[in-house]
């Protein structure tokens, strides 16, 4: 099973190669499509092209560039591209490696279009490279880092951000910086010193300026933390600080791009699974809305184009429908009122609707009134072994856990038997109150799983283990009431 609504290039599975490698990618808005220009893994011999009209399925298009001929500047690989409209042209930086110098150098190319279809490489190239004024060069300690390049425009200069090393007597691993180069033509560029070099990492992988509210947001991947976080400036210059919650997407997203698509700013990024059981590879992930919080900060919403996948019709249950249609396991479960309470103060209980559902979006709200934590079960086979996934709500966490059954061989007894284990698949950071309302919001799309908590997206991954499987709700050591469940299928 997979799901329709995660791009992953065609044509890439197989004997030799049997996972789907979706690269770097960058996204534009034309004429209310959604243009994606990304990365084809693992040769880096090509920028593919796909086109969405609704943000979650994509059409190919014919792919954008290709390495050069042999002895070119561009004849090794190409890397993660950026493109934007300036000066009436549409405008792709992206780097490039060259076979003479052992794919050690990274340089930037431009190549220029009309119509995001037909592009044309500029004949000056490359554009831009590290400058040993400002930048780390040194050949003999890896490979020159000037990549993963961001255009940005404004007013009627033209900037690329770079993702490089400064030069400076500091340890090796911790010159990352942005590096920065500006135009005011699109041909020609001047090298300047770093715009963000905080002393701390190996690099600030796949960088992006945004600019929301009149605040610059600068966003990027760390890879001793494997996440995207950003930082805020009130000036491009600077200087960018660090907001308290700067982790911007869960584990497992990473190289995160921006568009701006029917009044919304919507993040696209690419997924893996967090779990080495899961099948691998990496795939696009459905987009998420980007909102500025009131005090500046940067939260992600659901992003609303989901509404238009939902079938008819809709499972709404009030608590004495869900109670008198689920099964309960352990605990007391009642009415009171538009809630069902649970009362389970020495043990984990649960309750269960008898249908079983794949695909759908489900609402719910629950309160921890006393306890350790409650939340929503899903794809529950319900075997008697309380196996499924867990959408697990304390007061500070919202965790994604799979309990589920191994087939492990002891060597010992000389047999196989089934042992069953908990994984824990994600992890957000949250903050409830005892007896808060907390909303949640779960989207269970094939492979992909989806969660927020009170509008914020906190979950996102995927994961092949199960299913499909029951639906209800649980509690843990304590009391915890439910309401407002909605149910709609996909």
């Amino acid at each position: 099973m997979s799901s329709p609504y995660m791009y992953s290039p065609s044509g890439h599975s197989g004997f030799f190669y049997p996972k789907p490698e979706l690269g770097d990618i960058e996204v534009i808005v034309k004429d209310d499509e959604i243009h994606l220009f990304h990365l084809i893994l693992p040769n880096h011999d090509i920028i593919a092209h796909a086109v969405s009209r609704d943000g979650l399925v994509w059409e190919e298009l014919p792919d954008a560039l290709h390495t050069g001929n042999p002895g070119s500047y561009d004849d090794d690989m190409l890397w993660t591209p950026s493109v934007k409209r300036y000066k009436n042209l549409y405008h792709m930086v992206y780097p490039v490696l060259a076979k003479a110098d052992h794919g050690k150098i990274c340089r930037t190319a431009l190549a220029t279009s009309e119509d995001l279809i037909h592009w044309e490489k500029y004949p000056g190239n490359p554009i831009g490279e590290a400058d040993p004024r400002w930048y780390d060069t040194d050949v003999t300690m890896g490979q020159v880092s000037w990549r993963d390049p961001y255009l940005f425009v404004e007013q009627d200069t033209a900037y690329v951000l770079e993702c490089a090393r400064e030069k400076k007597d500091v340890p090796f691993l911790r010159r990352g910086c942005v590096g920065l180069m500006s135009s005011t033509n699109g041909t020609d560029w001047n090298i300047e010193a770093p715009l963000y070099a905080p002393g701390h990492y190996i690099d600030w992988e796949v960088p992006v300026l945004v600019k929301l509210d009149g605040r610059y947001y600068l966003l990027g991947g760390i890879r001793e933390t494997g996440r995207c976080h950003y930082r805020i400036a009130d000036r491009f210059e600077g200087p960018y600080y660090t907001p308290s919650n700067d982790e911007i997407l869960p584990r497992g997203n990473y190289a995160n791009r921006v568009c701006r698509w029917k009044g919304k700013n919507l993040m696209f990024n690419w997924l893996r699974p967090v779990s080495t059981e899961d099948f691998p590879g990496k795939f696009l992930a459905p987009p998420k809305e980007i909102i500025v919080e009131s005090d500046g900060t940067l939260g992600l919403g659901s992003f609303e184009g989901w509404t238009e996948k939902l079938k008819e019709p809709k499972l709404v249950l009030s608590a004495k429908d869900f109670l008198r249609k689920g099964k309960s396991v352990k605990g007391r479960w009642e009415a009171r009122g538009k809630e069902i309470l649970c009362h389970s103060p020495n043990e984990m209980s649960t309750l269960l609707l008898a249908q079983e559902e794949d695909n759908y979006i489900l609402d719910l709200t629950v309160r921890i009134e006393e306890g350790t934590a409650a939340g929503i079960v899903f794809r529950s086979p319900d075997d008697g072994f309380g196996q499924g996934m867990f959408l697990r709500v304390s007061l500070d966490e919202i965790q994604l856990v799979r309990w589920g059954k191994e087939d492990i061989r002891s060597d010992w007894q000389d047999r196989s038997e089934i042992l069953y284990k908990r994984f824990v698949l994600h992890s957000g950071r949250i903050s409830l109150r005892p007896g808060e309302e907390c909303k949640l919001h779960l989207i269970a799309s094939h492979e992909y799983i989806e969660a927020s908590v009170n509008g914020r997206v906190k979950i996102a991954t995927i994961s092949w283990a199960l299913k499909k499987g029951r639906v209800g709700v649980f509690a843990e050591y304590g009391v915890a009431s439910f309401g407002d469940f909605h149910l709609c299928r996909l």
